[in-house]
């Protein structure tokens, strides 16, 4: 694909109720590792649609920028960077026979980072019972189920 145009990529748009619709478009800059950009930077010129689901890798871990996507009435899925500094405000109840571990409400730490997303994110640890491999997640809906949204993440 040629740099400037339109292509797919991880992010992808589910409907409310978690079934998959379309593939979002992904602007493919042409970036390579010799140029001193970040992909985060495509969330800037990526077309946001309120309701839609956009699920993606923790390289795009941005809160200024997922914020935005929130503002906008997107939703977003995507894994927590190690070592992110946040506190937990509430935690709801989970099955852990399920592979769910904890479904908590979260209040990001740190003076510039709590201005960047400013509001409560949700943090879902799960672990894989096929893999053995534990998951942390972070979301803005509060309404799907904690499996739905690992399922999503597994999707994309």
């Amino acid at each position: 694909m040629q740099p400037g145009h339109l292509g797919t990529a991880s992010a992808l748009a589910f409907s409310p109720d978690g079934k998959k619709l379309v593939t979002a478009p992904w602007y493919d800059v042409g970036w390579d590792k010799d140029y001193p950009e970040y992909d985060v930077k495509v969330l800037d010129i990526l077309p946001i649609e309120a309701c839609a689901f956009y699920v993606m890798d923790r390289g795009y871990v941005d809160f200024y920028r997922l914020f935005k996507m929130h503002q906008a009435g997107a939703f977003f899925v995507t894994r927590a960077k190690r070592g992110m500094n946040a506190r937990r405000v509430y935690s709801s109840k989970t099955d852990r026979t399920t592979g769910v571990i904890c479904d908590q409400a979260i209040r990001l730490k740190g003076f510039y980072i709590s201005k960047d997303y400013p509001e409560h994110l949700r943090r879902i640890r799960y672990k894989d019972p096929e893999t053995g491999k534990t998951f942390v997640f972070l979301t803005n809906n509060t309404t799907l189920p904690p499996l739905t949204i690992a399922a999503l993440y597994k999707s994309r």
